[in-house]
């Protein structure tokens, strides 16, 4: 929305506003239409991800069939909402509570997540409150980041209609946090006063191991599922303490001759009911999600993505829907790897003990008791009964925190046809893998132990001009890249030039070790775990290139494997030994990969044994 357009549109509202001289105003109706309907196409970009189309109409609804959905601005403006204003409220329904639920109930896992989180609500019913505040906050940052000049509305809403006041510490302890939040969020240059103890609260929420717990669970950016997983965890327990000292103080007042009410929760009615009473809402949530859950029925999963989520995540219609086509191919093998990634999380939530050295000063210990404190030690008792003369601490010196892996494609012109089909979904398997690893630690990141970052590349050979860099190491793997990945591997041309791109991998370590002096020690404590994973169909157009490329990297502590793809691919095992292996059944790839990544990420264990991880049940 430009400036000009903005100010046009405020002017609306104004019928004492003088007029431009020898230019010819449109009655108000016209002008606020015409408005409007350049402001669809914002409208849509939010709501594009989520399968829906709104369009200006007589109050609001919702077409499962079609997706087909309007709004109607005048709800607000009937509440004393100026144009702009009125405008913003479109906005704040359609990102806050439509698009969030959706992008929400697009996966099974969020599905889950929404489905407790509803179950959690009931049984307590403040948490509808947390939970629309935290929504609206993440929902009306993604607001002004689409439509920037509406700044000034959105605090100006919050401001001076929703929560005029400063103040907050008439309210309960457990509300002054929630409201807090949101106002110190939308209208950051005001403070509020609150209780020291709700002040305190949020000052450790800003600071879980370095991370701002608040700021992640309201980020715009955040997939819902991890938003909501990251407040499940450390946000609602706060909010909890909060209340259970609140009824406290309720029953202390009421012992003191305060008339006070049945159950807990209706200790606080009356404060619920203000709240419900500041937040005008045209659509009611409980229809929305049944209507949500209906038009994703009614959809395709190509169908709901829109050119506004086109545009918002740099991938077609048409590639999204060939990628997860094929993703469901290889879906079922995630379990085991799912198993994995749980088992690595629990064991670096388990605080890790060894006998400190004995000291010239302290108490003699019975030598009696040093078997049985060693015992427990190992079984991964966290506090033994035995281990007050000794001294806790964790072992880090060789226990992975950062593991990075390297996927190399094929590309060559030899990969066309179904070998290059069972690469893809491969990739997928590989990429979707370490995606879900990589979120599952930054959801628990704040609860372990010991840290783990984890980082992937994606690159090929064999394409015209040698090869391609699609993503360089990093954390990040968004959609966007997994799907060019995916779609760039349907193009097969060149030589079997894997050495090449074995070299760029090798001068991308040099240069890491040039630049970063611990980069090397945690290479070889085994700190840090980088691997390379290759993929061929047969014989590489320089095989004693790549056993030296291959030597060069396992000295510098960098392990490279090779895995053939098809009969015709057995020289890879003497090519990567002795890290090759080939998958004779091109059909097996797949999950010969899947077999693979459980073994490399196995050694990201604590005791870096793999079998330890198959220990279901068990401590380490």
């Amino acid at each position: 929305m430009s400036v000009d357009s903005r100010k046009d549109y405020q002017n609306m509202g104004n019928p004492e506003k003088p007029e431009i001289q020898g230019v010819v105003t449109p009655p108000i109706e016209e002008k606020f239409r015409a408005f409007l309907t350049d402001e669809e196409r914002i409208l849509n970009d939010i709501a594009g991800g989520a399968g829906f189309t709104f369009k200006r109409g007589e109050g609001w609804a919702i077409n499962p069939e079609t997706g087909e959905a309007t709004y109607d601005p005048k709800f607000f403006e009937e509440k004393g909402y100026t144009p702009s204003q009125a405008l913003f409220g479109a906005f704040h329904e359609i990102k806050c509570h439509l698009v969030e639920t959706s992008e929400l109930l697009g996966t099974p896992r969020g599905q889950e997540a929404h489905e407790r989180l509803k179950d959690r609500i009931k049984a307590k019913p403040r948490l509808h409150i947390w939970e629309n505040c935290r929504t609206d906050v993440k929902g009306n940052f993604a607001i002004t980041r689409f439509a920037p000049s509406l700044a000034e509305d959105v605090e100006a809403v919050y401001r001076e209609k929703l929560w005029p006041e400063t103040d907050l510490t008439s309210k309960p302890k457990h509300l002054q946090f929630m409201y807090s939040i949101l106002r110190t969020a939308i209208v950051p240059d005001e403070q509020v006063t609150i209780d020291p103890e709700v002040a305190e609260a949020i000052k450790k929420l800003r600071n879980v191991k370095g991370k701002d717990v608040i700021a992640l669970a309201t980020d715009p950016a955040q997939d819902p599922l991890l938003a909501l997983r990251l407040s499940e965890r450390y946000i609602e327990p706060v909010i909890e303490e909060l209340y259970q000292e609140d009824l406290e103080e309720k029953k202390d007042q009421k012992g003191k001759g305060e008339k006070g009410q049945g159950t807990p929760e209706e200790s606080f009615a009356d404060d619920y009911e203000d709240y419900e009473s500041r937040h005008p809402e045209p659509m009611d949530k409980e229809e929305v999600e049944k209507k949500i859950k209906k038009t994703k029925e009614q959809q395709s999963e190509s169908a709901r993505q829109s050119a506004g989520y086109e545009t918002e995540h740099g991938v077609s219609k048409k590639d999204l829907a060939d990628y997860y086509e094929e993703y469901r191919q290889v879906e079922g093998s995630l379990e085991q790897l799912r198993n994995v990634f749980r088992r690595i999380v629990e064991q670096r939530k388990i605080p890790i003990r060894r006998l400190a050295a004995l000291k010239e000063e302290g108490v003699m210990i019975d030598p009696g008791l040093v078997t049985q404190t060693y015992l427990d030690v190992k079984a991964g008792v966290d506090n033994p009964k035995t281990m007050k003369d000794f001294e806790g601490r964790f072992i880090e010196e060789n226990i992975p925190g950062k593991f990075s892996l390297r996927l190399v494609a094929d590309q060559s012109g030899s990969m066309a046809g179904e070998k290059s089909i069972h690469q893809r979904r491969s990739a997928i398997l590989v990429m979707e893998a370490l995606k879900e690893f990589s979120d599952v630690l930054d959801d628990e990141r704040a609860g372990l132990s010991i840290d783990l970052d984890v980082q992937t590349e994606l690159r090929s050979f064999g394409v015209i001009g040698g090869t391609r860099l699609y993503k360089p190491l990093s954390r990040e793997l968004p959609e966007r890249q997994r799907v060019e990945f995916f779609k760039g591997l349907l193009e097969t041309s060149g030589e079997t030039n894997d050495y090449d791109a074995l070299a760029e991998i090798e001068k991308d370590v040099r240069g890491n070790l040039a630049r970063d002096e611990t980069y090397a020690a945690e290479l070889k404590s085994g700190k840090r775990r980088e691997i390379v994973i290759v993929l061929s169909d047969g014989d590489s157009g320089n095989a004693a290139e790549v056993k030296n490329r291959c030597q060069n990297l396992r000295e510098l502590g960098v392990k490279v494997v090779g895995l053939g793809m098809g009969s015709g691919s057995q020289s890879i095992e003497s090519t990567y030994t002795p890290e090759g292996r080939s998958c004779y059944d091109i059909s097996d790839l797949p999950k010969t990969l899947q077999d693979l990544l459980a073994g490399i990420l196995g050694q990201l264990s604590i005791t870096g044994n793999p079998e330890d991880l198959a220990k279901s049940g068990e401590e380490i």
